[in-house]
């Protein structure tokens, strides 16, 4: 592993900063995916409720202060500043692992597609990833505090992402295989000690703060809408639904392109099922289907 030096931090925060007020020029307002975050901080200066889990609460909170500036400057120096600290970690994470040249050049390549990425909740819950591999691989020598910061930040990342639990729950059984493989039950007890471990205890304490007291506002939910009208109820069930919208005019070119109402949709696909089980039984062909593309689109993300 390379050892990262003070000389190479200067550069890379150099490098992050003018990244920073390039990127800064090309944003565009803000888009469907983080207007609903964007709605919910503005909301939170006069109703200190938090959004859904899955939409982030946490990326809330960040917003919050950038919506007491002016349009369009809330979202320049937002973007600006979000540029800059998503980078930092990436680069510090690709320099550790290879070199410091290496590194930080794959950073400038790769930071378009990894800090520009919509939601913009998703790109801090990549850098934070990174950032808890980085301090991982730091302080390896020093395991309690190796791990405190590792899961402290990857249940950060969750409550970012919901879909980056895979990265806790994956780590979380490696290390107890590796307990177990070496019969060091002791030092596990030991990290079970929260008088050491109090950040995991804070971060799963403010994850639980955030389910508690949720906003009771009509669009506080995963997809942003009211939801009266969705023929399908609870969120999973709700989203295949949408997608499957969305594939099926995809699928279908005599539409030109036109809205096809969601809710006909839905009748054709699934018929009267309103549950995810439901669904299921009715129609698992779509449903797998649904999975499938998802599955694609994510490898083909993952490998670019």
């Amino acid at each position: 592993m390379y050892k990262i030096e003070v000389r190479d931090q200067i550069y890379i925060v150099i490098v992050a900063t003018i990244l920073a007020i390039v990127m800064a020029t090309r944003i565009d307002d803000v888009s469907n995916e983080n207007i609903n975050s964007w709605f919910f901080a503005k909301l939170f200066l006069s109703n200190p409720e938090f959004i859904v889990l899955p939409r982030s609460p946490l990326y809330q909170l960040y917003l919050t202060p950038f919506t007491m500036l002016p349009h369009p400057t809330s979202i320049i120096v937002e973007r600006s500043i979000s540029t800059f600290i998503c980078f930092i970690p990436i680069a510090l994470l690709l320099c550790k692992i290879f070199t410091f040249k290496i590194g930080i050049i794959t950073a400038i390549f790769a930071a378009p597609d990894l800090v520009l990425v919509e939601p913009t909740a998703q790109a801090f819950a990549f850098s934070l990833s990174c950032l808890a591999f980085f301090l991982r691989l730091k302080f390896s020598h020093d395991r309690f505090k190796s791990y405190n910061l590792f899961y402290s930040l990857l249940i950060l990342v969750w409550s970012l992402r919901s879909n980056f639990i895979i990265l806790l729950v994956l780590f979380a059984m490696w290390d107890l295989f590796r307990v177990a493989k070496n019969k060091q039950w002791k030092l596990f007890f030991e990290f079970l000690n929260f008088k050491v471990q109090w950040p995991i205890l804070l971060c799963i304490l403010f994850c639980g703060l955030t389910v508690i007291n949720q906003s009771s506002h009509r669009w506080n939910n995963y997809q942003g809408i009211e939801q009266d009208w969705l023929p399908a109820t609870g969120q999973l069930a709700s989203v295949i639904s949408i997608n499957a919208a969305t594939h099926f005019q995809e699928d279908m070119p005599r539409l030109d392109g036109e809205q096809y109402d969601i809710y006909f949709v839905h009748k054709k696909i699934f018929g009267n099922s309103s549950t995810i089980f439901e669904m299921l039984y009715s129609n698992p062909k779509a449903i797998f289907k649904h999975i499938s593309r998802n599955f694609r689109a994510y490898l083909t993300t993952t490998v670019s």
